[in-house]
């Protein structure tokens, strides 16, 4: 997400005030904090994270039209990386479904 930890803390708090999600301190270590959502936000999570939709729409494009949108989303990402001034990676890279 490109977020310093303070911004991340500032975004959770305002979550939970909303009662989006909830925190819980590590038993084992006391600097853990667990962060989890709540019954009816894991329900919206579930219908709006269906795996099956980015494959089917990108379906209609041939294998020389992914390889073209992914170099171009490439491109676009660094150049928006380079103007926000960020200069590291993110910690898990998604890569984009070919199939």
């Amino acid at each position: 997400m490109f977020r310093e930890a303070h911004s991340v803390c500032g975004l959770l708090d305002r979550m939970e005030e909303k009662g989006l999600v909830r925190r819980t301190r590590g038993l084992e270590k006391k600097n853990l904090v667990r962060i989890s959502l709540k019954d009816k936000e894991k329900q919206a999570l579930e219908l709006s994270s269906d795996t099956k939709v980015i494959p089917r729409i990108l379906s209609s494009l041939s294998e020389e039209q992914r390889q073209q949108l992914i170099t171009c989303l490439e491109i676009v990402r660094a150049k928006a990386l380079k103007e926000l001034g960020i200069k590291k990676e993110p910690p898990f890279p998604v890569p984009m479904p070919t199939g």
